[in-house]
């Protein structure tokens, strides 16, 4: 039975958790990460997890409290760090802490996902290409950003050198999280897949034909409508 076509009904009383916590499993059996096979695909998730750990650790240990006010650069750390990154590492728990009891936790972190690429791509290009304090904000990073010795970190010989290159720096290294988190969106719409209680449902409403775009999408063919009893 390819329950990832559709070929799959969930016939049953949701009350009955046990028999849908069972197939869950059963179907979570069948999934593993990415390019390992022997790997759980729970991995991907922690995966995400440790990414933004890492982003969330290094952005507090560095937040510009200092920075002038004109250049809201501490504003952008903490939309950054505390609306986009901190919210993510919460869900990820709570998906993982869930395990397979409901399927909702699955659905809300896809849901997510779809704020947190976009915010976390945007946060960067609006704030060092697109806004009017840019250029404050560069040279205040250039300046006063890890002790001062950020255009030595990054190979630049002095604070000017820094603030002309720094914009594209954080941008280009923006992209490679934004990579990691397509790669990490994959995941987690195979871990929302593997659950029962989402079968009649996309990411953001409940419509066959919905699922059908959707799958289109993540799985590379859309599901037939043909379904069949799960307990014969």
């Amino acid at each position: 039975r390819d329950w990832k076509r559709g070929q799959l009904h969930i016939d049953m009383d949701l009350k009955d958790r046990d028999s849908v916590v069972a197939e869950a499993k059963k179907r979570y059996a069948t999934k593993h990460a990415c390019c390992c096979k022997r790997c759980p695909l729970r991995l991907e998730l922690w995966v995400a997890v440790f990414i933004d750990l890492d982003i969330l650790s290094g952005g507090v240990a560095e937040l510009p409290w200092n920075a002038p006010a004109d250049t809201h650069l501490f504003a952008w750390f903490i939309y950054y760090l505390f609306f986009v990154v901190f919210p993510a590492i919460l869900l990820l728990l709570y998906v993982s802490w869930n395990g397979d009891a409901f399927g909702w936790p699955r659905r809300l972190l896809m849901q997510f996902y779809f704020y947190k690429i976009p915010a976390f791509f945007w946060a960067y290009v609006g704030y060092f290409y697109l806004s009017p304090w840019a250029a404050g904000g560069c040279l205040e990073l250039c300046t006063h950003f890890a002790g001062g010795q950020l255009p030595q970190l990054l190979g630049l010989k002095d604070p000017q050198t820094c603030t002309e290159h720094i914009a594209f720096i954080m941008v280009s290294r923006n992209m490679l999280y934004v990579i990691m988190y397509c790669y990490t969106l994959k995941g987690a719409y195979e871990y929302f897949r593997c659950h029962p209680d989402n079968d009649d449902k996309t990411v953001c409403c409940s419509s066959a034909s919905g699922r059908e775009a959707f799958d289109a999408a993540f799985v590379g063919e859309p599901t037939s409508v043909a379904r069949e009893p799960l307990l014969a």
